[in-house]
């Protein structure tokens, strides 16, 4: 009833708005992953020569994630779901080795109903190929498993691919980079990927510059 209600709102207020200024509003997306009234572990990435919990990026990628989640839904006024903040989840593994316990088994020790679980498969801040205007990309695997169901049948997984800057980069306010600007690509796909990735579980806006 709680999802109907905040949903109805939404369309009032896109109609309101229609009416009153001929103005017409990006539509609002449902999230993919409904996990309403429960909370959520968001477990460090791995990458392919590392290890959970031993890459860095992977750490700062799911901290990102924690934290966008958890921003997005005070912002909304959204009680829907509840997320474990990255300083939680490593207070809760003060005093094991987390390397030594299964994503569930995290998820037990921070009050989690469920855990993400995801590996970075690709991280590029230059293509092959790119001359003088350069881009990166980046792909993610992610998986978000049940503690009550148990880690064989995750109820959602995908993957996630974003570019930055995007081709359409005028349109999303970027300016083309060039050689040197690897620092500043790195952080546009860490924020690209912490917004694909936290929009799973929120209600967002359709943004057409989406790669």
């Amino acid at each position: 009833m709680r999802r109907a209600n905040r949903a109805v709102a939404r369309w009032l207020c896109v109609l309101t708005c229609a009416l009153a200024t001929g103005c017409v509003s990006e539509p609002t997306i449902d999230p993919v992953v409904d996990i309403e009234a429960h909370k959520l572990v968001v477990l460090p990435f791995s990458e392919p020569h590392l290890a959970r919990y031993e890459s860095r990026r992977g750490n700062t990628l799911a901290k990102m994630v924690a934290d966008w989640i958890a921003e997005k839904r005070r912002a909304d006024e959204d009680d829907a779901i509840d997320v474990v903040r990255f300083d939680e989840l490593v207070h809760a593994l003060r005093d094991v080795d987390p390397r030594d316990l299964e994503p569930l088994e995290v998820a037990r020790r921070t009050g989690a109903d469920y855990a993400l679980v995801g590996e970075i498969t690709r991280y590029e801040t230059r293509r092959r190929g790119d001359v003088g205007v350069i881009r990166g990309r980046a792909e993610v695997r992610l998986d978000v498993l049940d503690v009550a169901a148990g880690p064989d049948r995750p109820i959602f997984s995908t993957r996630i691919a974003v570019q930055y800057p995007p081709d359409d980069y005028t349109m999303a306010g970027v300016m083309p980079l060039t050689e040197g600007d690897e620092k500043a690509i790195e952080t546009g796909l860490m924020l690209r990927l912490t917004e694909r990735i936290g929009e799973l579980f929120t209600y967002h806006t359709v943004r057409w510059h989406r790669r």
